[in-house]
């Protein structure tokens, strides 16, 4: 019944798995290699194609970031009015005798300013004017002259502030009540040439 003989039965099945053994190794090399490429392919499509729908996304949306550019460019323009201009110092002193002329702040002391660089985030075109002033006031008065210079001047900032009583022991009338303040405050300031 059976036509082959044992010596042609093992050549067909060495045969077969030679071509069994071949045809694995031409679809790992050849045709899987080629789909795996062809799936990295179609990935790098998709990824394209989201990327450029972004791009289209972002270019329908220009005239919005134009407007909000130019509303940010507004703003800093408003920022940078209330900023330090010309001669710092003389500015300060302005700053500070035009916000203590409602209130009882006496200044005695306002310290030459000591420039560094700035430490916003992101880089900015200013640096920092450091400035230590000192005085005397009520606890009251102080309080809302800080409050109203701090809105008037946003930018303006108040890093130190030591508080004691004016007087030690006991104070003549006019001395009751008032404190000596010396205070540290900082102003950004468009960077110097030098």
């Amino acid at each position: 019944m059976n036509s082959f003989s044992k010596m042609q039965r093992i050549q067909v099945i060495g045969i077969s798995a030679g071509t069994l053994l071949i045809l694995t190794l031409l679809y790992l090399f050849f045709i899987h290699q080629g789909e795996l490429d062809l799936l990295e392919i179609r990935q790098l499509q998709a990824a394209g194609r989201s990327e450029q729908e972004v791009a289209r996304r972002r270019i329908k949306m220009r005239p919005e970031f134009e407007r909000e550019l130019a509303q940010a460019q507004g703003r800093l323009g408003e920022f940078e009015k209330t900023m330090a201009a010309g001669d710092v110092y003389l500015w300060m002193v302005r700053v500070l005798d035009q916000s203590s002329e409602k209130y009882d702040v006496i200044f005695n002391q306002v310290e030459a300013p000591q420039f560094e660089p700035s430490q916003f985030v992101p880089r900015v075109p200013y640096e920092v004017a450091r400035f230590t002033v000192s005085g005397r006031a009520t606890y009251h008065e102080f309080g809302a002259f800080l409050a109203d210079l701090e809105n008037a001047y946003p930018l303006l900032r108040l890093h130190r502030l030591e508080l004691e009583p004016f007087v030690y022991g006991r104070p003549n009338p006019e001395e009751v009540g008032l404190l000596r303040f010396q205070a540290e405050l900082t102003v950004p300031v468009r960077q110097r040439e030098k």
